[in-house]
């Protein structure tokens, strides 16, 4: 079993990655490339971009729990 300062630097790591993805998708999503998908696939994408980012403040705030409990 991890401990918590692995386990937050699990989290930090995985936020770290998810920030990337997330800023892919909005750059695609506000670019002419998302032209070329279905209105469909648009919508499907702002959905993911929605939730990939309400998954980015869970991960913040389990961060900073952990901060709190190693202080």
């Amino acid at each position: 079993m991890k401990n918590n300062n692995e386990v937050l630097a699990s989290l930090e790591d995985e936020r770290t990655l998810l920030t990337i993805k997330i800023n892919k998708l909005d750059d695609f999503l506000n670019s002419n490339n998302s032209n070329h998908i279905s209105n469909k696939q648009f919508r499907i994408l702002q959905a993911q971009f929605a939730t990939m980012n309400v998954y980015h403040s869970i991960l913040d705030f389990r961060i900073e729990d952990l901060q709190n409990d190693t202080n």
